[in-house]
């Protein structure tokens, strides 16, 4: 297409294609302007250019006169302007056209054809909805402004004959004042559901709360390997094994061994506590701590020490905070009476 081909001309079409021409001699003028296209038999009332951004719409029956023209390319001219990633107020204002001179609708499934009827939404659509995903008809020059979070995507012209009786309102001050904000995508975010806010902060206070008592067992699991670190080395004494001989490896050693006061004492070991010992008379160290002599540690557990002992309280601390935000959740959906105060 030339560039004279993307001025459009309201009522009439866009460069060759005018509407109520009929597909074959649509066809003719494409094939003769040497433009690539795509048209199916199984599809007549469809032709897609495959080098600009242009779907033309037919009737169904024949001969399928030509009813919509799609544009997507950014070369396409409205009176002059620029079409494609503008802002609809500012392309209304330019236009002078009036705001009642337009007209909206909203189609969650993206099809809105000239022809036919597409129901109308159960629910009233927020403007939010229309500036995000809706359709700004200007009735008076017969072409629909596609919006995507509040900018033109594509263009639709038609004839006033298959312009939408019927619609959402016409463009409002209230539509105005959000297209005119400078974050357009935060502006056009969807107001938070009840009880949302109250989900968030609860969140982020069990977040904090999980930071901080892992933070706790990490310092006291640190201070505790420290103390193990430098525990009280003895000898011991392997005095029984289980099974005993000729079993080769017993699960089990009794060991008997006597603290720094004197005093002897014995505890029953498994196999992985003391690394290869396995006979009865082998000698094992033995670390305990000043206060508890009787409570020793193998050589193979004492630098696992903290982790035997603090690493079942992490395991059960991110638990909890998994049911309780998982509660937290339920709370605002089963119970939106407390829940939307935060809201």
């Amino acid at each position: 297409m030339n560039e004279d081909d993307w001025n459009v001309l309201p009522g009439h079409g866009l460069g060759p294609f005018e509407f109520d021409l009929d597909r074959d001699t649509i066809v003719e003028r494409l094939e003769d302007a040497d433009i690539k296209f795509d048209v199916a038999e199984s599809e007549p009332a469809l032709i897609e250019l495959l080098d600009e951004e242009v779907v033309l719409t037919l009737s169904e029956e024949s001969p399928h006169r030509l009813l919509q023209i799609e544009v997507l390319d950014d070369r396409v001219r409205v009176d002059g302007e620029v079409v494609i990633g503008r802002r609809p107020h500012e392309l209304i204002d330019t236009w002078s056209v009036s705001d009642n001179d337009t007209r909206w609708r909203y189609d969650p499934e993206f099809r809105d054809p000239p022809t036919g009827t597409v129901s109308e939404p159960a629910e009233p659509v927020s403007d939010r909805q229309l500036l995000t995903n809706g359709t700004l008809w200007v009735l008076s020059k017969g072409l629909g402004l596609k919006l995507y979070q509040g900018e033109v995507e594509e263009l639709l012209l038609r004839p006033q004959d298959f312009i939408p009786e019927r619609g959402s309102g016409s463009l409002t001050e209230a539509q105005r004042e959000l297209l005119s904000q400078r974050d357009l995508f935060t502006a056009l975010e969807p107001p938070p559901l009840p009880g949302s806010r109250f989900v968030r902060v609860m969140q982020q206070v069990l977040t904090f709360a999980l930071i901080a008592v892992l933070a706790g067992l990490f310092w006291q699991a640190t201070q505790f390997q420290q103390r193990w670190n430098n525990s009280v080395e003895v000898e011991g004494t392997v005095i029984a094994v289980n099974p005993p001989p000729p079993e080769t490896f017993p699960d089990e050693m009794t060991i008997e061994y006597a603290d720094r006061s004197g005093k002897t004492h014995q505890v029953v070991w498994k196999r992985a506590d003391v690394y290869i010992t396995r006979e009865v008379g082998e000698k094992v160290a033995v670390h305990y701590l000043e206060e508890a002599p009787d409570q020793p540690l193998g050589p193979a557990r004492v630098r696992d020490a903290s982790f035997l002992v603090y690493f079942p309280y992490g395991i059960g601390a991110v638990a909890i905070y998994l049911v309780l935000i998982l509660g937290v959740g339920l709370s605002a959906k089963f119970f939106p009476g407390p829940a939307s105060e935060g809201t």
